[in-house]
């Protein structure tokens, strides 16, 4: 049952990948444009990192059951969508600041971005 769900999941990601990428770039990017200071940029980028791991942690405890396919589905690509406005902030505070890399980036919950 386990390699089923881990299948699923990663068939689910490839789509969902695949429809984020034809929908277009986050708007979390803009929103750093209006932030006042890199505290104010890391709480933001912190809090859309949390959103991202709250979101595949509902995924992978959603059932393959039934309606739980159509479920899991759903909870996956919000894990992708929230995955991708963390991105998205991120490389927009890194040009806000001409490249540079703020000590939040390399918190525990926003690991995935050096992927």
């Amino acid at each position: 049952m386990r390699a089923t769900r881990v299948f699923a999941l990663a068939a689910m990601l490839a789509l969902v990948d695949g429809v984020a990428a034809v929908a277009g770039p986050s708007s979390a990017g803009s929103v750093v444009e209006t932030l006042d200071g890199e505290d104010a940029e890391c709480w933001f980028l912190l809090n859309l990192c949390r959103g991202y791991h709250l979101a595949v942690e509902r995924a992978q405890t959603t059932p393959l059951t039934g309606r739980g396919d159509v479920i899991l589905f759903k909870q996956v690509g919000q894990a992708e969508m929230a995955k991708a406005n963390a991105r998205s902030a991120a490389d927009a505070i890194r040009e806000k600041h001409g490249g540079k890399r703020l000590p939040c980036f390399d918190e525990p919950e926003c690991h995935f971005l050096g992927e």
